[in-house]
């Protein structure tokens, strides 16, 4: 229940700081990445895409940082993901 109370407690401001980073930690975008994955098919969003380049070609792969800054990371959702 302590990550609930965490969650609870957020502010506004503590999203929008987040929110700012252009980069995050693995354990950050790891969690970001699991929330995507549990939310975008209800809630209709996309996974952004970006290009990396992977031995001198370059791909497209899942962005899932960005994709949580436009999509999880709102008050919107965090609250329904509270009630």
């Amino acid at each position: 229940m302590k990550a609930e109370e965490a969650v609870r407690d957020l502010k506004k401001s503590d999203v929008d700081e987040l929110r700012s980073f252009k980069s995050v930690a693995d354990p950050v975008r790891d969690c970001m990445r699991l929330l995507c994955m549990m939310f975008k098919d209800s809630k209709g969003f996309a996974i952004i895409k970006k290009e990396e380049e992977v031995k001198g070609k370059k791909i497209k792969v899942d962005d899932w940082w960005e994709t949580a800054k436009k999509n999880v990371l709102t008050t919107t959702l965090l609250n329904d993901m509270l009630n």
